[in-house]
């Protein structure tokens, strides 16, 4: 329901969240390569939450005495693209015990996260982390376009991530949406390559795809080459279109990928 005011880790609530950033950059001049997903308590679980679904919109995740929930466990491989800072005291129960096994998990995995336990302290805001906080904020940025990367996906709304949108929603999130005994939800995983010979690769999700380009990832130049899976769908020259930047534009706002090129395939 949009008129619940409650965040239900549904693809609603991710929605809302992110249009609300696009309404943001809309109606100011926000540096997009500079937005936060912070949070405490619930909010933290949110933050969690919608900066692993979506971790190519977020400089970083700032989780305050919250437990990762167990929706966002399915996409914690997601955190290697985007930088955590957890906090918590140690006499929380729910946050140590919710949180120790996946932070090791994503220090084995070499993710950029920072965790700070307070001793002696429970579940606080932490005002005096708010320093240290900043301070790590203001050498973060959103990371640019990888040239390589694998996302795990649960929700209906988690279709779009960096150049590729998939054109419809797949079956498996679709079903996953209906869930409402308990049972987990299946994750897909999507992913996308950019090669050196101005070629993309995508796998995973549906039969088609919207691929948003700039010059971050071909060269205009040159021909471009594009597969879904092993079979070329695109293999051209391809102008770059105001239209297509404008259109992009009046829809994300977001000024620091502007999108010079769309292509349908």
């Amino acid at each position: 329901d949009n008129d619940d005011p409650r965040y239900t880790y549904s693809a609603v609530s991710h929605q809302i969240i992110l249009e609300t950033i696009r309404d943001v950059r809309k109606r100011f001049s926000i540096d997009s390569n500079r937005v936060f997903m912070a949070g405490h308590g619930k909010g933290g679980e949110a933050a969690w939450d919608v900066g692993l679904a979506h971790p190519d919109v977020f400089a970083g995740v700032i989780p305050i005495s919250a437990a990762i929930p167990e929706t966002a466990i399915f996409t914690r491989g997601n955190g290697k693209y985007c930088p955590l800072y957890i906090v918590g005291g140690e006499l929380d129960v729910d946050f140590v015990a919710g949180n120790s096994k996946h932070v090791q998990n994503m220090v084995q995995a070499q993710h950029e996260l920072v965790y700070v336990e307070y001793l002696g302290h429970g579940r606080e805001h932490f005002f005096m982390e708010i320093e240290m906080l900043l301070d790590w904020m203001s050498r973060k940025q959103r990371q640019p376009y990888p040239r390589e990367f694998s996302i795990h996906a649960v929700r209906s709304g988690d279709t779009q991530f960096w150049w590729w949108q998939l054109a419809e929603t797949p079956k498996i999130l679709q079903a996953n949406a209906a869930l409402s005994d308990g049972s987990k939800p299946k994750v897909i995983t999507l992913k996308g390559q950019v090669f050196h010979t101005n070629t993309l690769e995508v796998k995973g999700g549906s039969r088609n795809h919207v691929i948003s380009l700039s010059p971050e990832i071909i060269d205009f130049d040159k021909r471009l080459e594009v597969r879904v899976g092993s079979a070329v769908r695109f293999n051209n020259f391809l102008k770059p279109s105001l239209e297509a930047m404008l259109e992009d534009f009046r829809i994300n706002a977001d000024r620091q990928r502007l999108i010079w090129a769309r292509l349908e395939i």
